[in-house]
């Protein structure tokens, strides 16, 4: 175990509220896989910690069988096992098996299992960028849930890479529509890197499948750049060919971009230290209204509206599968500035009470457990004339 995880031990034993686990599978350049293993929890002065508990190298396999084996060690070195609250991850498969196969252990090891779907939680920018993804590269419904599968059964493969190998196949068939997300996209980044850099000064970016929003940002900073772009296909036509980008694909781009604002802004949301869990399906809920209203905007352009399509696709799949975990729902009706009132408002009326009946579910989990201490009370804070006036209604 790495130092910190050492120095975070001895925090546990006042723990006052279950430990969290966020876990992801990462491979270096060097193709030396890692899983990162890090906790939060709630200490004994009601303070809000988390750590990383370990970086073990995981050999040979990435299912989801050996990550709970790494897993368990960790949960095993720390004592943690009648303690265990919740587990963040990515979407890949290789997590619910990871879930299903540590429930099954500790239950053997300790006796205390886990509901492996319920204290699932999906990490809502990875959900964004899969959404995004599709969007951009993906031809069809079928080719997109055979880039998942690609995705969920091989570890060294993203959707996006599945998705351009696609594209790749069918331009060698003759069979890539001019003007695709996919097929724009290719056209910017095919650029020589060096004669660019030459000409503009400064590299266009990089489109990286695992990193989010760098779609977006290559856009913006082509749109930007646009005159030099320009200029760059007169000097280089030859070998761009049917790539080189029309006055028409430039007006696409510019829409593509106003399109993915909301996406960039949702995941920066998501990524703050301070995101808390409500925030997911208020996002959600953002950009699934986002897609409605681009698609009756863009009904009529038809290099768009199939790219709304797939994006939508991906995201409404993954807005039902969290009615698989109570806590959701339990979060958003939770939030002070959310309630009952946010989805009565927001919501489909069929959907109100399985939404509270799944948090009342967790609350029957918790309602009967003792108070173990009594809050101190706090110190009454000074007004200031301000925060008087504020505190009445402001009548005039």
């Amino acid at each position: 175990m790495p130092y910190i995880a050492r120095t975070s031990k001895l925090n546990y034993k006042t723990a006052k509220s279950r430990i969290h686990f966020i876990i992801d599978l990462w491979s270096s350049p060097h193709h030396k896989a890692f899983i990162g293993i890090c906790g939060q929890w709630v200490d004994g002065n009601y303070e809000l910690r988390e750590a990383l508990l370990g970086l073990p190298n995981v050999r040979h396999s990435h299912s989801g069988e050996t990550m709970s084996r790494h897993l368990l060690e960790t949960i095993r070195y720390f004592n943690v096992a009648g303690n265990i609250g919740y587990f963040t991850s990515d979407n890949s498969t290789a997590n619910d098996t990871c879930m299903r196969a540590l429930s099954t252990a500790l239950t053997n090891e300790y006796g205390v299992g886990f509901d492996p779907v319920g204290r699932r939680i999906r990490c809502g920018g990875h959900i964004i960028n899969l959404c995004l993804q599709a969007f951009l590269f993906a031809s069809s419904k079928e080719a997109l849930n055979a880039a998942i599968e690609e995705a969920d059964s091989n570890a060294s493969t993203t959707v996006v890479e599945s998705l351009q190998a696609q594209s790749r196949q069918k331009k060698q068939q003759g069979q890539a529509a001019k003007g695709t997300g996919g097929s724009i996209w290719m056209a910017i980044h095919g650029a020589p890197c060096d004669a660019w850099e030459r000409l503009a000064g400064d590299a266009l970016g990089i489109d990286n499948a695992t990193r989010w929003n760098s779609w977006y940002m290559l856009l913006r900073t082509a749109l930007e750049k646009k005159e030099k772009l320009m200029a760059f296909q007169q000097e280089h036509h030859k070998a761009l060919g049917d790539d080189s980008l029309t006055q028409d694909d430039w007006d696409v781009l510019r829409l593509t971009a106003d399109f993915l604002q909301p996406f960039w802004q949702a995941t920066q949301a998501q990524q703050q230290k301070w995101s808390s869990l409500d925030q997911l399906l208020y996002q959600m809920d953002i950009l699934l209204k986002h897609f409605e209203d681009a698609k009756e905007t863009y009904a009529d352009n038809q290099r768009l509206i199939h790219s709304i399509h797939m994006g939508w696709f991906v995201l409404d799949k993954y807005y039902f599968k969290t009615d698989e975990t109570p806590v959701y729902s339990a979060a958003l009706l939770l939030h002070p500035s959310k309630r009952l009132k946010y989805l009565r408002q927001n919501w489909h009326v069929d959907w109100h009470d399985s939404a509270i009946n799944r948090a009342r579910q967790i609350w029957s989990q918790y309602k009967d457990l003792p108070v173990t201490t009594t809050p101190e009370e706090t110190s009454q804070i000074q007004m200031t004339a301000y925060d008087n006036v504020n505190q009445n209604p402001l009548v005039f």
